[in-house]
């Protein structure tokens, strides 16, 4: 769990008890991939991506955590989201291909899918799956690929009931404005020049794979480095500072901090 206060970051590991993790298959494995937190009801979702033999755990997962508190930093309970209809759920889905972005409000469960697989990098376009939080049916499907948006690898909701999310392909992050008949009234884009930190004289193609905000007009992306394509090449690497060269050599991922006008 990551906590901001006046500026400082605070990094803490949240432990799953052991009847949760005695529940589980042997030496399985969970690819994590989105979080959201309903502050209203504490309820807390996660988003699993299918890969490989572990296919069987994708889905939508509640996540129960000790006193219905977050900040417990104790997972407690683990329950599978069965979403109807299960054949438009899975739709698009493959492995390492799923649902990277989930976000949350009163009454419904946002989860973006990555994209609609052309190729094994490319994309078609990513959509958002609109899930009654009530019901766990799919009430409606968001197409983005003709607001601008290529791949959705992150979603979080905003205090005004807006969404916000990554386009990790397009190196960007947005915002949807969305009627009560899931219709996008207003869209925007902000396009991201993603410089080394602590040199802005060098840019990268981050990949960026998570958004969250505050409660002060920040928005924060996660650069997730998963591949060495997402590193910058060894050229400029051998002109930074051992520490950020080796970190990212490592893969360590990276977070920037935007404040919007």
């Amino acid at each position: 769990l990551l906590t901001i206060s006046d500026g400082k970051f605070k990094l803490e590991q949240v432990k799953i008890d052991s009847s949760v993790t005695d529940s589980l298959p042997p030496k399985i494995k969970y690819d994590f991939e989105d979080i959201a937190w309903d502050r209203h009801t504490g309820k807390v979702y996660i988003s699993v991506e299918p890969y490989s033999k572990y296919r069987p755990m994708f889905g939508i997962y509640e996540l129960q955590f000790r006193n219905n508190d977050i900040f417990s930093l104790e997972v407690t309970g683990m329950k599978k989201l069965e979403i109807t209809p299960d054949s438009l759920f899975r739709k698009h889905v493959k492995d390492n291909v799923g649902y990277e972005g989930l976000a949350v409000d009163e009454n419904y469960l946002y989860l973006g899918l990555e994209g609609v697989p052309r190729s094994e990098k490319e994309f078609d376009g990513g959509l958002i799956r609109v899930v009654d939080r009530h019901t766990l049916k799919i009430v409606a499907t968001l197409i983005l690929d003709s607001l601008g948006i290529n791949t959705v690898t992150g979603l979080a909701m905003g205090s005004d009931g807006t969404l916000w999310g990554t386009d990790r392909n397009r190196l960007a992050f947005f915002n949807l404005k969305i009627d009560n008949k899931f219709q996008v009234t207003n869209v925007r884009v902000f396009p991201v020049n993603n410089y080394l930190p602590g040199d802005h004289s060098f840019r990268y193609a981050a990949a960026l794979e998570a958004i969250a905000l505050d409660g002060n007009g920040n928005v924060y992306l996660i650069d997730d480095p998963f591949t060495k394509e997402f590193v910058p090449v060894d050229n400029i690497l051998r002109k930074l500072d051992s520490v950020t060269a080796h970190r990212f050599r490592d893969l360590v991922p990276v977070i920037y901090g935007y404040k919007l006008d």
